[in-house]
This record gives structure tokens, C-alpha cells and sequence, in this order.
């Protein structure tokens, strides 16, 4: 933005970008028609965008430009990715913005954020953790939970049959 409150500059173009044709990505604007893959000029958005080194991508096109530079840092024979801080804690594979949910403390792709125990999809208030795995309440109750006589264990009580 400039000194005198005009309006900010498209990171494309550098021109004036008024807020009936803004799009913001990391911090930047720029003009619906200038928010496009530096690689294919792919139109992006929100849900097909990735950024690298400050360049706009299409998810395809960073995957395929940037799995080329991370097969440095897998296994040689195995094929499975190390553990870097952008992959995904079920599925092992990269997780793009776009798509992350940060849940006990890994980013996990929206498909892969579930119940390890019952499949539920699960949100922020619903996880819970333990070694690693995400669980929905009620079924990290029932495996992890105090057992017994007046813990949902004695008479009368439903149980679950899995």
C-alpha cells in the first residue's frame, strides 16, 4: 500500500489493485486476472493454489515441479516420505495449504483428518490424541478412558460393539 493510502500493488502486474478485484495469497494482492500458475498460466484458486519461493502454483504443477526436489530427502528404496513438517500424520503424502488441518500436532489433509477407531470425520473441538493417532471423543473415552463400575462400565450402561 502506499504512503498516502492508495491502493495496494498487484505482486504480478505491480499496478493498483482495487478491493472489486482483489485476491490475497500469502500476505499479497493481486488482480483476479493476474492470479495465475507460474507454470501452466492456470487461473487459481483458493482450493488449487500453492505458493513456493513467493511464486503462484497450481496444485499439479507444484507437486510435479517440487517432488522432483524432494525425492533428496526420501528413502532411497521405500518410496515414503521422511516426516517433513508438511506432510500429511495418516496418509504420509505432502499437504498443500489449501487443504491442511493442523490437528495434535500434524497437518493432516482434510480426507485423512478421521477417527482412527469409527472413521468420523472429525473438527478442532472434536479430536483427541494418543501416540500419534487421532480419535473422536467418545471413541478415545472408550479406549483410553478410567474403566470400571461408575465409569460407563456397570449396569444399565450402553455399550459399543464394534
Amino acid at each position: 500500500m502506499s504512503r498516502f493510502g492508495g491502493a495496494p500493488k498487484c505482486k504480478s502486474c505491480g499496478k493498483s489493485v482495487y478491493m472489486a478485484e482483489e485476491v490475497k495469497a500469502n500476505g499479497e494482492s493481486y488482480h483476479k486476472v493476474c492470479f495465475k500458475c507460474c507454470q501452466c498460466n492456470k487461473s487459481l484458486d483458493s482450493n488449487n493454489m500453492a505458493v513456493s519461493e513467493e511464486k503462484l502454483y497450481c496444485a499439479p504443477c507444484h507437486r510435479k515441479i517440487h517432488d522432483i526436489h524432494k525425492m533428496a530427502y526420501e528413502s532411497t528404496d521405500s518410496g515414503v516420505s521422511t516426516g517433513g513438517p508438511d506432510d500429511c500424520g495418516r496418509c504420509g503424502k505432502a499437504v498443500y495449504t489449501a487443504e491442511k488441518i493442523v490437528g495434535a500436532g500434524k497437518n493432516w489433509h482434510k480426507r485423512c483428518f478421521y477417527c482412527q477407531s469409527c472413521h468420523k470425520s472429525l473438527d478442532s473441538t472434536s479430536v483427541c490424541d494418543n501416540e500419534g493417532e487421532i480419535y473422536c471423543k467418545g471413541c478415545y473415552g472408550g479406549k483410553f478412558g478410567p474403566k470400571g463400575y461408575g465409569y460407563g462400565g456397570g449396569a444399565g450402561a450402553l455399550t459399543r460393539t464394534e
